[in-house]
């Protein structure tokens, strides 16, 4: 799929809270480095921050995040592999189940 078919109809709000619940802020502050994912976040400051047409550059590293993680998620179902993973402190770790 593009990006624009992944993006399509997708809100803020979702896209954040998918973004969280399957990757975590620790992973976002990683990948998009905005102060909102590491300093108290929540979905209610970043959205804030994001609908800001000042950070319009930070909107869009969240979307580019969401496709790519969207597409690796779709692969590691395919494998097998999804919720296998997590991350913290800067590394991917197994899921011990």
């Amino acid at each position: 799929m593009t990006k624009e078919q992944l993006l399509h109809g997708a809100k803020l709000a979702n896209v954040l809270e998918y973004l969280v619940d399957n990757w975590g802020w620790d992973f976002m502050y990683a990948e998009v480095d905005i102060k909102c994912f590491v300093f108290d976040p929540s979905i209610n400051s970043s959205l804030k921050f994001l609908r800001n047409k000042k950070f319009e550059w930070a909107r869009g590293e969240v979307d580019d995040l969401y496709v790519h993680c969207k597409r690796e998620e779709a692969a590691a179902r395919a494998a097998g592999d999804w919720g296998k993973f997590y991350y913290i402190n800067g590394q991917w770790l197994p899921v011990h189940e």
